[in-house]
């Protein structure tokens, strides 16, 4: 499949390696042709990326990734077409940064009692204006020579379930899908796996969830057409995209990973909807059309 549009991507801003102008100099050079880059919680990017999106010639959607709290861990929803202005999308970047510093705190105490002392403060300015989140925390254990890569970080300590793994308890899955449809945009569910059964999408389609990101490396083609099916059976939106760090992850960078462009069409024809009234579940426009 050509990849059009890459709509999971992220800068130093967040998380990432990568200015917002670098890595939309590689989208272009990759012959990306729409973007969306979905920093952790914040919308930073976008007053560098426009303009330099304007100058490549790439179409740049306004997009967040939004760390949300689910039965004891974290799920991860993108927001597409949002308005980064709106009171709604404050709330959900606001919510986040205040849970996001206590989250870090309780990590930073499973790490001491295993054995591995982090400072906050040098926590702090390492990660500079990016978020605070797991990937910042990873690169600086790396940096102090904790760990040799990333990648140990979150198979021994960090990753999902492990022995100093915390979520961020801010916002359910339904809250911020409800807030991304107030700030005017569409929800995606990322990066989904193996986790979540099909009575946890249903809640979150109830929700008004409008999208499942089934092209993801994280997924083998089995798992991708299990969520295309699943996508399809409920009336949603398909997205897709790299998840690019930069080049901290192996098969994740810029164009790894995205939607064809009538899948892209499909997208923004959902946005489209959503503005007047269309719900994730399938709601009619009420607007004359």
């Amino acid at each position: 499949m050509a990849i059009y549009a890459d709509l999971h991507m992220h800068t130093s801003c967040s998380d990432g390696l990568d200015s917002p102008q670098a890595l939309l100099e590689r989208a272009s050079g990759r012959g990306i042709s729409v973007v969306s880059i979905t920093d952790h919680d914040t919308f930073k990017a976008y007053e560098q990326a426009n303009k330099v999106a304007e100058d490549l010639g790439i179409e740049l959607i306004t997009g967040i990734e939004v760390s949300t709290f689910y039965k004891g861990g974290s799920v991860h929803l993108l927001g597409y077409f949002v308005d980064g202005d709106s009171a709604a999308a404050k709330k959900l970047v606001e919510s986040n940064h205040a849970g996001r510093l206590e989250r870090m705190e309780k990590i930073l105490a499973h790490l001491d009692r295993l054995g591995y002392q982090v400072d906050m403060d040098e926590l702090l300015v390492f990660a500079g204006e990016g978020t605070l989140g797991r990937v910042s925390l990873a690169r600086f254990m790396v940096k102090k020579k904790l760990f040799r890569t990333t990648e140990e970080v979150f198979q021994k300590v960090l990753g999902d379930g492990k022995s100093a793994y915390e979520a961020v308890d801010r916002l359910s899955p339904q809250v911020a899908i409800e807030l991304v449809a107030q700030a005017g945009g569409i929800s995606s569910l990322a990066h989904p796996g193996k986790n979540l059964e099909e009575a946890d999408l249903d809640a979150f389609v109830e929700a008004g969830l409008d999208a499942v990101e089934a092209y993801t490396p994280y997924h083998k083609d089995n798992e991708t057409k299990k969520w295309l099916e699943l996508a399809v059976s409920r009336h949603m939106a398909v997205t897709g995209g790299s998840d690019c760090h930069g080049s901290l992850w192996r098969n994740h960078d810029v164009g790894a990973a995205g939607i064809d462009i009538v899948m892209m069409e499909e997208l923004k024809a959902r946005a489209k909807l959503a503005t007047c009234g269309e719900t994730g579940a399938g709601g009619i426009c009420n607007e004359a059309t």
